[in-house]
């Protein structure tokens, strides 16, 4: 199912937890690599599609500020469109994020626990400043895809059906992930993707990511046109480069931005 639009983006994520960027995998083990200003210097270097960085941790007050503190330096010194996520509550907490420099925030737990609350931000800030991380597992008996809320709670939300009541909340993307796949290396979990109906919102997909060949097997097999990877790019200094360059010579993406 190859994809006919060739704007891809190709989205960095990084994850902090306690203060710290973490390596993560499934959900449960989150390993320590680094300090969020140097990720951020570095990935500022990158000429990115767009930067995600999600707070995913218990944090005190301390911490949060400090977060908001790196990412306002980074805002003010870099152009790269950036979603920036976790912990956010309310529309004041969401005002803060913005305040700050994002160009995007990144729900989770709000949706469960306060749509009207969302329906607020979408409707003060658009659709296309709210994406809405979703974490899924797939029921092998009932063989469908079902939410996890807050990664560790499951529910009776079937994929699609979710996806649908943020439409209504007004959001405007989704990051979808499967926590089975999540740091594992085992590719992107295509068989999710192809389940959620076409017409529903525009999806993110993440978690899995280990090769070129992931990203390849997943733009010929799905009409993903976004594609995010937190693990993947970690580690190596030209992992972004090298990835839009492989993906052009496929001739699966043309609107790379290579000004290294």
């Amino acid at each position: 199912m190859r994809n006919k639009n060739n704007i891809i983006r190709i989205i960095p994520v990084i994850l902090v937890n306690e203060g710290k960027v973490v390596r993560a995998e499934n959900f449960l083990n989150f390993l320590p690599i680094g300090k969020l200003p140097f990720f951020l210097e570095r990935y500022g270097k990158w000429d990115l599609d767009e930067l995600c960085v999600i707070n995913i941790g218990k944090n005190t007050t301390k911490i949060k500020t400090q977060f908001l503190n790196n990412i306002k330096k980074f805002t003010k010194t870099c152009f790269t469109p950036l979603a920036v996520g976790g912990g956010i509550s309310s529309l004041k907490e969401a005002d803060k994020i913005f305040k700050v420099g994002a160009d995007r925030i990144i729900l989770n737990g709000l949706t469960f626990s306060n749509p009207l609350e969302v329906k607020k931000i979408t409707q003060k800030y658009g659709s296309q400043s709210v994406v809405v991380s979703v974490n899924c597992l797939y029921d092998k008996k009932k063989k469908k895809y079902f939410v996890v809320k807050k990664g560790i709670i499951k529910t009776n939300l079937e994929l699609n059906e979710w996806v649908t009541k943020l439409k209504k909340m007004g959001v405007g993307e989704v990051l979808l992930n499967n926590i089975e796949y999540d740091g594992t290396k085992k590719g992107f979990c295509i068989d999710m993707y192809l389940s959620v109906i076409n017409d529903q919102l525009p999806i993110i997909a993440v978690g899995g990511a280990s090769r070129k060949s992931d990203f390849e097997s997943l733009l010929k097999k799905t009409n993903i046109k976004s594609i995010a990877a937190s693990n993947y790019f970690s580690f190596f200094e030209l992992s972004y480069h090298n990835l839009k360059s492989f993906l052009e010579k496929k001739q699966l993406i043309r609107n790379s931005r290579l000004n290294f």
